[in-house]
C-alpha cells in the first residue's frame, strides 16, 4: 500500500505507528492481534446530504435575522421622528396631551434597537453554527453557537425561536456522529 498510515474507522482519526487505541475516541485498533480492515484506508468522504436540510435552514434563519435586524433599527429611528411630531402635537394641542402621552409611553415600552441587536447577534451564531453543521466540522462550536442563537431571544422574550432553536439543537445532536470533528 502506498499509504500506509492507518485511519480510526470510527472517528477517521490519523493513528499513531503502533497505537492500541484511537487517541481520539477511544476505538481498540486491534481485535485479535492484527489490524481490522476498516483501519488500513482512509475512511469514506461524509456525504452533505446527510445533514439535510438542516444547514440550509439555519442560514435561511441567520440572513432573516439580519435583515430583521435592520428592519427593527429603521422602525426604531421611525419611531422616534413620530414621538417627537407628538410631542410638538401635544405642546400645541393640550386637550390630547393625555392621548398623545399614553400612545408615547406605549411606544417607547419596546425598544427596537435593544431587540434589533438581539436578533442580529442571534443570526450571526446561528451562521456560524450553519457554517460548521455544512462543513461537518467542529460539532462543538456548532453546538455552542446554535445554543447561543437559541438563548439569546429570550431576552426579547421571544419563546418561539427558542423553541425552534431547541428543536435545530436535538436535531443536529442527532447527528453528531456525521461530523468529522
Amino acid at each position: 500500500m502506498a499509504d500506509d498510515r492507518n485511519f480510526c474507522y470510527k472517528c477517521g482519526m490519523n493513528l499513531p505507528e503502533g497505537a492500541d487505541y484511537c487517541p481520539e475516541c477511544g476505538t481498540p485498533v486491534h481485535g485479535d492481534g492484527r489490524p481490522r480492515a476498516e483501519y488500513t484506508a482512509r475512511p469514506e468522504a461524509r456525504r452533505s446530504s446527510d445533514m439535510g436540510a438542516l444547514p440550509i435552514l439555519m442560514t435561511i434563519y441567520g440572513v432573516i435575522a439580519i435583515v430583521m435586524f435592520f428592519v427593527l433599527l429603521l422602525t426604531g429611528l421611525s419611531l422616534n421622528s413620530i414621538l417627537q411630531i407628538l410631542e410638538e402635537m401635544a405642546e400645541s394641542d393640550p386637550s390630547m396631551a393625555d392621548y398623545i402621552k399614553t400612545l408615547t409611553e406605549m411606544m417607547i415600552s419596546y425598544n427596537f434597537t435593544f431587540a434589533a441587536v438581539i436578533i442580529l447577534i442571534s443570526g450571526i451564531f446561528a451562521l456560524i453554527s450553519a457554517s460548521d453543521v455544512s462543513k461537518q466540522q467542529h460539532f462543538q462550536r456548532a453546538m455552542i453557537c446554535c445554543g447561543i442563537a437559541t438563548v439569546v431571544p429570550l431576552f426579547t422574550l421571544d419563546i418561539l425561536l427558542t423553541i425552534i432553536g431547541i428543536i435545530v439543537m436535538v436535531v443536529m445532536y442527532s447527528k453528531r456522529d456525521y461530523f468529522i470533528s
